[in-house]
Parts: C-alpha cells; sequence; structure tokens
C-alpha cells in the first residue's frame, strides 16, 4: 500500500491495547519468524458492522467468543518473537477484557504492553487513559464520582509525563481525541470493515481485532472521552513547546552557479501533475501510450497517457473540499490544531455515522491521488538540476482496487515493471523513489474484500502466489537497473518490515536503500517501521510539500522520508555524475549521523555532499555548495 500520511495514527484510533503473554500448555511451541507461519482464520459475520456494535453485550459477546479463545491458543502455541505482531494480539486481549470487566488482568496486561514498546514516548504512554478506567472502576465508584476517579488518576499519570519524551505522542492524541464520537467511530469501522463483511460473509483477525477495538471505544472510553481531552488541553497548553529542528541546518540547497549536471528523479507513486512542476520535467520523443515524462498504467495493468490519476467529472468537483479536509486531518494527526483543522472537526462533529463512510472512503481515494505529487515536491527541492520521471500506478491494492486480483493482473503489472526497470537503464533514471510497500496480508485483505466463497488458508495460498510474482517483479526490475539507486519507505506500522515480509523495504540488493522516519528533532516517529534492512533514517513529519493544483500542505510518513534520502542522492549524481548506484549509497549512509540515543543514522546532505571531495569522486568543475540555511 502506499504509505499515506496518518494510516498508523487511524489504527490507534480504532484500537485498546494489549495483554500479557503466558502459556496454556506445556507443548513445544510452534517458532514463528514471519507473518506468514502465523494460522490463518475467518469469523463468520453478517449484516451491518454498525449494528454489530450497537448491540446488546450476550450478543455481541456471542459474536466473538472465538476469538478470544482462538487468542489463547496462539498465545499457547506459538512462539512469536515479533513485537508489532504480539502487541497486535494483546490490543485485542486487552479490548475484550476492558469489555468484560477483568480490570486486574487488564492492568496487568497494559503493564506488559509498556514492556513491549522500545520507542521512549509510547512506552510512557500506551494505554494510559485505559489504565486510568480500570483503575477507577476497581474503587466501585459509580456515577459522578466514577467519573471524578478517573480524571484524578488520569490527569495524575498525564502530568507526571515528560514534555521532552512524550510531546509528540501527546499532541496527536489530544487532536484525535477531539474527532472521537458515536458517528466517528461507526463510520470508521463500516469503512474499514464492511467490503470485507459484504463479500466474504466473515472477518479476518486483524479486522476482528479492529471490530474488538471499535467497541471497547464506543462503550468504555467514549463515554469518558471529555475527561481525556481536557486533560491533554491542560497538559498541552502548560508545556507547549516545540522541539529543536535539526534538519535545516542540514539541507543544501543547489544553485546554477554550482553547475550541476542534470539528473533524472523517477517517481514510482500514484503519478504526479506535471503542471505544480514546471522546468522539472523530463520528456522524451514518441511516448505513446505512455505520458511525454515516463511510464503510466491503469488499475488494471494496461498503459495509460496520464501522469496522474485521471478523475471523474464528479471527483474534480469533490477535490478542492477534499485537499482541505486531507490537510486538516494531517495536521489533527500530528497535533496541529490550525485554522482548517479546527473548522473541520466542527463539521466533523455534525457528521451522520453514514457521512463519516463516505469521507473516509473519499480520503483514501484522493490521499492515493494526490501522494506522488507530494512525494515528487519533496524529491527535487533545492535542486534546479532534477527532472522529474513518472512511473505512475496503483499501488492501494487492498483499498482502491475493487476487482478481485488474479495471476493474469499479476503477470501485467509484472511486465510493466520490467518496463520500468528497462527505462531506468535505458534513459539512464539515476534515483527512483517508492514510498510504498506490500506484503503477502494486504493480498488477503484484496482478496476478502473483492472475491466470495474462500476459506482462510485458501485466500492465504492464492495471496502468497500472487504476492510471489509481485514480489519477484520488483526484484527484476531493480536489477534491471543497476546503476540507479531505488529509495524506499520503511513503512508506517510501527513493524519490523522483514517480518511482514514487506517489499521493497525488506529486499536487500546493492543498488536499493530503505528509510525510516524521525521527527524534526531527530527521534524516531511513532508509526515507522524498522528493521535491518532499514540503514537512514529521514525527516517524516508533517513535511510541507505539493498536492496536484499547487496546493502546499504538510503530510508525515516515512512517504515522506524517503524522498528527501532520494533528494540527497538526486543532488550527489547532479554534482558528480560518475558515481555508481552503491557509491551514492555509501556516500548517505557514510554522511549521516547518530541519532543522541545511537540507535539511527540521521542523513546529513552537508556532510553527504562534502564526502565527494574527500573520497576524490567529484568533477574538477564542482565548487561549493550552498548550504540553504544561509542561502535561504
Amino acid at each position: 500500500m502506499l504509505y499515506r500520511s496518518g494510516r498508523y495514527y487511524g489504527f490507534l484510533l480504532l484500537a485498546g491495547l494489549s495483554f500479557a503473554v503466558t502459556a496454556l500448555s506445556d507443548q513445544p511451541k510452534r517458532v514463528v519468524q514471519s507473518e506468514a507461519d502465523l494460522p490463518r482464520v475467518a469469523y463468520p459475520v453478517t449484516g451491518s458492522v454498525s449494528t454489530l456494535l450497537q448491540s446488546e453485550d450476550s450478543v455481541f459477546a456471542s459474536k466473538v467468543k472465538q476469538a478470544g479463545a482462538d487468542l489463547d491458543a496462539l498465545f499457547a502455541d506459538y512462539d512469536i518473537q515479533d513485537k508489532a505482531t504480539l502487541i497486535s494480539m494483546l490490543t485485542a486481549k486487552l479490548s475484550l477484557q476492558e469489555l468484560g470487566g477483568e480490570d486486574a488482568a487488564g492492568l496487568e496486561t497494559i503493564a506488559k504492553l509498556r514492556e513491549l514498546q522500545s520507542k521512549p514516548d509510547l512506552k510512557l504512554t500506551v494505554a494510559l487513559f485505559d489504565e486510568a478506567i480500570l483503575k477507577a472502576r476497581q474503587t466501585g465508584k459509580k456515577g459522578a464520582g466514577y467519573e471524578q476517579e478517573v480524571e484524578s488518576i488520569y490527569r495524575e499519570a498525564v502530568n507526571a509525563l515528560p514534555w521532552e519524551v512524550v510531546q509528540d505522542a501527546v499532541k496527536s492524541a489530544r487532536s484525535t481525541s477531539g474527532l472521537l464520537s458515536e458517528s466517528f467511530l461507526l463510520g470508521r469501522a463500516q469503512e474499514e470493515l464492511q467490503p470485507e463483511i459484504d463479500k466474504s460473509g466473515s472477518l479476518s483477525r486483524d479486522s476482528m481485532y479492529a471490530l474488538l477495538g471499535a467497541r471497547a471505544n464506543l462503550r468504555v472510553k467514549l463515554p469518558l472521552n471529555s475527561i481525556r481531552r481536557n486533560v491533554l488541553k491542560a497538559y498541552v497548553a502548560a508545556r507547549d513547546t516545540k522541539k529543536p529542528d535539526i534538519w535545516t541546518a542540514r539541507e543544501v540547497t543547489l544553485s546554477n552557479e554550482d553547475h550541476p549536471q542534470k539528473v533524472l528523479v523517477g517517481i514510482w507513486d500514484s503519478g504526479f501533475d506535471t503542471t505544480v512542476y514546471p522546468g522539472h520535467l523530463y520528456s522524451y520523443a514518441d511516448p505513446k501510450p505512455y505520458p511525454a515524462q515516463g511510464l503510466a498504467f491503469t488499475d488494471d495493468g494496461n498503459s495509460s497517457a496520464s501522469a496522474l490519476y485521471p478523475l471523474t467529472p464528479e471527483q474534480k468537483q469533490q477535490y478542492p473540499k477534499l485537499s482541505e479536509d486531507l490537510e486538516a486531518y494531517a495536521d489533527l494527526q500530528v497535533g496541529d490544531e490550525t485554522p482548517v483543522a479546527e473548522a473541520f472537526k466542527k463539521r466533523l462533529a455534525t457528521m451522520s455515522k453514514e457521512d463519516v463512510n463516505k469521507l473516509f472512503e473519499r480520503f483514501s481515494f484522493f490521499g492515493n491521488m494526490a501522494h506522488g505529487t507530494h512525494v515528487a515536491g519533496i524529491a527535487i527541492k533545492g535542486n534546479p538540476a532534477a527532472q522529474l520521471v513518472v512511473f505512475r500506478f496503483n499501488d492501494g491494492l487492498s483499498r482502491e482496487l475493487h476487482f478481485p486480483p488474479s495471476t493474469d493482473w499479476a503477470h501485467r503489472m509484472a511486465a510493466n515493471f520490467k518496463r520500468i526497470g528497462e527505462f531506468c537503464a535505458q534513459h539512464k533514471v539515476r534515483v527512483v523513489n517508492l514510498s510504498w510497500g506490500d506484503d503477502p496480508r494486504e493480498f488477503e485483505d484484496w482478496l476478502a474484500r473483492t472475491k466470495g466463497n474462500q476459506t482462510a488458508e485458501e485466500r492465504k495460498k492464492e495471496a502468497a502466489d500472487l504476492f510471489s510474482i509481485w514480489k519477484q517483479a520488483i526484484i527484476d526490475a531493480m536489477t534491471a537497473a543497476p546503476n540507479t539507486l531505488f529509495v524506499t519507505a520503511a513503512g508506517n506500522q510501527d513493524s519490523d518490515s522483514g517480518f511482514l515480509q514487506d517489499v521493497p523495504s525488506s529486499l536487500e540488493l546493492p543498488n536499493l536503500i530503505t528509510v525510516g522516519a524521525t521527527n524534526q528533532a531527530g527521534d524516531a516517529t511513532s508509526f515507522t517501521s524498522y528493521g535491518k534492512t532499514v540503514v537512514v533514517y529521514a525527516n517524516g513529519y508533517h513535511v510541507e510539500s505539493f498536492i496536484p493544483g499547487g496546493k502546499k500542505v504538510r503530510f508525515s510518513g516515512t512517504s515522506m522520508a524517503a524522498p528527501q534520502v532520494t533528494n540527497l542522492a538526486a543532488k550527489l549524481f547532479a554534482m558528480d555524475p560518475s558515481l555508481t548506484a552503491d557509491q551514492a549509497k555509501e556516500l548517505i549512509i557514510a554522511g549521516s549521523t547518530l541519532s543522541a540515543d545511537g540507535r539511527r543514522k540521521l542523513i546529513d546532505e552537508k556532510r553527504s555532499l562534502e564526502l565527494i571531495k574527500g573520497k576524490g569522486a567529484a568533477t574538477g568543475s564542482r565548487k561549493d555548495v550552498k548550504d540553504s540555511g544561509q542561502s535561504g
């Protein structure tokens, strides 16, 4: 899927959190080395998901009883070392505990959950509100006394948090809690889960977990949401300072006086609006049936002449307002309560669940459409020599493609990816950005939403076959262009990309580099994925760039971090066209500096460009580049 802004935050909004892992038998556990090693299950669900979420406790409990038993069996029978997978499973367990009144067990769950966190802000803030609720319930107080107890416990816990560590997480929680309402939660669940129910008559394990989280939010936390919002607002208001920005001092802006050489920068994404980047467009002779700026493919894998994902007349009419909503939602996700965000919150409060459902369906489509244009602006910033090449396709597999995948479709797309690799080699495209990724589970989700009459294991098998074609196609494309550096995003799931088998981010190729995301201070974002292939980090927090039509907005995600590295690579190639892909990769890594905690390598444009001189790789015509902080 495209790593769009807010994907991870949307998950948090619907989730509860966690459970202590306890073995239920003495039998040897089956070792789980990848997500594909876990068994598949389908939970029968029919009708409306919003009706189910609002059903009587006895009705809902009967529908999810098997999910609880399956969780216990997974803990008992499988040795799962992947923290993100455990957190996902334990999230569902806590939801069940909260709904079932298991307060003491829930508190044990929260302690275990925090032990699993590796990011300092999440270790301190995960399930803090849940904890206050469970502790207050243990007092036995009712009515106003219970609410006062929740507020007292929560306020004390929040006020004890170190602002310098938790400010991003707390500001996000403050703003997103302001969105919550019954209509919001029901509409989001309807948008995420209803297509799977309608087509498959069931929910996958992950979808069942989301259902449990939504129910816990509705029944346990929503009635007390004003307490959470007011406590967080007061905490932020008393301390609201911004973290220092380390990135501006590292940026480099080239000028024509530096004599950079033309460099082709590929954007392998959802396409981009060519009218936004005049003077930065590559074109070639006789491109038909493709756009003059590169290659483009339709959803079904055929050729297209459009560099930007095409809109229907109705969608063109909707886009101006939706672009404002996308900006507002992105602001709220990072806790930036801008005027456009405040207006969006007020309008959202008046929406029905059907309106919310439609809104997030449009968010998915228009966020996908705008994604490539935003990425392209980051990739060429400060580089007059950069010329954009489009490689357009739709990677919104499980969300945006409404037909069932087939091997014929997969082979068509494989042939298209091969054309991309060959195009890079033939036209000397030096660097390509890929802010997207796919794993076998996404193909399973796609099948669940579009193809009925399959068991969970049948779906897993078909998805694995399709994914195998897809993965090899990506490898073949990169292998076909050995002197092109491919830059990809790590993902926004706070997961190990290797465990998920996510491609391209889990691949190890000499001309591929995978990028994680930090905030403006160089701290890992709560959403960034990780793993042994994630070798450098860049700013992926509220990064400004253009969207179709020329409006500037700020989005967050590893999608925004990867093009920062693409940008650096393009400047290296512009200053020294003789560099090979692996040499540029080495310069990017060598020029990076360690984060304050020593856990991440943070890119540094200035240092990497200066290393060209030290290695004697630069051409004799190179002059000193300008520091963007000095040149403006």
